[in-house]
């Protein structure tokens, strides 16, 4: 069985590879299931494996880590995917879901939805919108299907998605984002950059993308700063909500 996970494998594909390949080779110790390949196939994973429990495995492996739609019936099928921001125009986002059976095949949510959704209707400019809940080149989301024509789909974010996105933005708590690496290298920079005691909690939104969730007035950006120094080839934003709303 071929299937393509969710997974963008990044600038370090090789290492990014074979940490999968670790993981899942652990969800596999029990079944009767052999991994015949992990590679990478138009920058997302490529998994192929074979056995009497393939079915259970696959179901693992949907919960863990999502399965990419192949085609646009796919997406028809299932119309709630999870999918990275690929690239930004002025008056849209472009979505990467890692279908391969179409390689001209655009997802894209338009400014107006975005507004809609993110702004509370007002027009605001889509990079400000973009800066403000994070939205960066790779970063992963759940995205839902409105139409599907066999060129292109516009999508809109999930409910789930935009659950994320109040959170974000209506919680007190200052965030960090790291983007290009893995999330033990993340663990080990929290021990040696000693920020530990300033975090809350640690969280991958996938292999690549960790949220790391300051204590109540503990400065993301010092903290950044401080990370940075041993992850040099990472991507690090810290976050400081803007709708927060302080009762006295």
């Amino acid at each position: 069985m071929e299937v393509i996970i969710s997974e963008k494998v990044g600038k370090r594909p090789q290492e990014t590879l074979s940490f999968f390949k670790s993981l899942i080779l652990k969800e596999v110790k029990n079944l009767l299931v052999e991994i015949k390949e992990v590679t990478e196939k138009n920058g997302f994973i490529k998994l192929i494996f074979e056995g009497e429990d393939s079915e259970v495995f696959l179901n693992i492996i949907k919960n863990s880590f999502n399965v990419a739609p192949k085609s646009i019936n796919d997406l028809k099928a299932n119309p709630i995917f999870k999918a990275f921001v690929s690239s930004i125009e002025k008056n849209k986002i472009y979505l990467d879901a890692g279908i391969i059976l179409n390689s001209d095949f655009k997802i894209y949510i338009p400014i107006e939805t975005l507004w809609s959704q993110l702004t509370y209707g007002k027009k605001e400019d889509i990079k400000t919108i973009l800066t403000q809940y994070c939205l960066f080149k790779d970063f992963p989301v759940e995205a839902r299907v409105i139409y599907v024509s066999k060129n292109e789909a516009e999508a809109a974010f999930s409910d789930k998605q935009l659950q994320f996105f109040w959170e974000l933005q209506s919680f007190p708590f200052e965030r960090i984002v790291i983007a290009d690496t893995l999330i033990n290298e993340v663990k080990k920079a929290v021990i040696l950059a000693n920020v530990k005691k300033g975090i809350a909690e640690i969280k991958s939104l996938s292999l690549l993308i960790h949220l790391l969730t300051c204590k109540l007035a503990v400065s993301s950006g010092d903290l950044a700063l401080k990370l940075q120094k041993y992850l040099p080839t990472a991507r690090i934003i810290n976050f400081v909500p803007k709708n927060i709303k302080m009762d006295c």
